[in-house]
């Protein structure tokens, strides 16, 4: 610019004069404070498009994202792109079947449960009865490991569960698993992890699922109680006693009480009083207040 007056002159001259249509400013892209658009803009220009953490972790937004997608896929511009494929996709309580043709709701995969893992055992089985040759799960969560093992029996064609990283991707066999395991242990499977600790009750300290589910697999006693505990809504007196036996057993394998309070007592005496609380079984108390209250039945 401090040679505009020697190499272009003309340029120059219309600068200083202006031309038929002078201007009083410049507008410029600059951040403006509390915008709609304030976190994807920074100041002298924009940047890549991003969402807070607490935008996209918001349950709210999931369900409006959801509903956008469906009414979307619903035209038929979209649908056009499926070919010969078939959409299933769930919103709220209902279940949409889309095809290149058309769409519709299906009656059978209505659904009124919030938790997530059990509909995808639902829509399993929906696959199998429509004659598809064999069911992938895509989920890298120990709880629809668990579903799949104790529904596999009532899916009718060979079920694989899809987990692991972007670059490191795993196809467990849930079918073979649960020929190698056995029927009884796939049934045990949903109480056992209910009550060793999951989403709405914690874990016995320093006593891990593994160690549990050998407990499991070498007693067909305990098998029968956590399948029990894991098919019912209710929790029978005489089954809490079964469950106190089974946690001595979980803490110390020679143990013969079946009572948690006496199995605490014989522990902290056993080594002089020499252990941190963490190292016990729950007391009576807080095993009643961590499962279902249970009946005189």
């Amino acid at each position: 610019m401090s040679r505009l007056l020697i190499d272009h002159p003309e340029v120059h001259q219309q600068f200083m004069h202006g031309g038929q249509n002078p201007f009083g400013r410049i507008p410029v892209d600059q951040t403006i404070e509390e915008t709609v658009n304030r976190d994807t803009q920074t100041a002298g220009g924009t940047k890549g498009f991003s969402l807070k953490q607490a935008a996209v972790e918001s349950s709210a937004n999931k369900a409006n994202l959801i509903r956008f997608l469906v009414a979307e896929w619903k035209t038929p511009k979209l649908r056009d792109r499926l070919n010969d494929k078939q959409l299933y996709v769930t919103s709220e309580k209902s279940c949409l079947h889309i095809t290149k043709d058309q769409w519709a709701e299906v009656a059978s995969l209505q659904w009124n449960q919030e938790e997530a893992d059990t509909r995808m055992i639902l829509n399993a089985a929906h696959a199998a009865e429509e004659g598809y040759s064999a069911v992938v799960v895509t989920a890298d969560d120990t709880d629809v490991l668990l579903l799949c093992l104790a529904f596999s029996a009532d899916i009718s064609c060979p079920l694989f569960q899809n987990c692991g990283t972007k670059n490191r991707v795993r196809y467990l066999d849930i079918t073979k698993l649960c020929q190698a395991l056995g029927d009884c242990v796939c049934n045990a499977v949903i109480g056992m992890y209910a009550y060793t600790g999951c989403d709405t009750l914690s874990a016995f300290a320093g006593r891990g699922k593994l160690r549990a589910l050998k407990l499991i697999m070498r007693s067909e006693h305990f098998q029968e109680v956590f399948r029990k505990l894991g098919q019912s809504g209710e929790l029978s007196m005489d089954l809490f006693k079964k469950l106190q036996a089974f946690t001595c057993k979980l803490y110390t394998a020679s143990m013969t009480t079946e009572d948690i309070n006496t199995a605490r007592h014989q522990l902290f005496c056993a080594q002089c009083g020499e252990l941190e609380s963490s190292q016990l079984p729950p007391c009576e108390s807080s095993a009643t207040s961590a499962c279902p209250k249970p009946s005189q039945a």
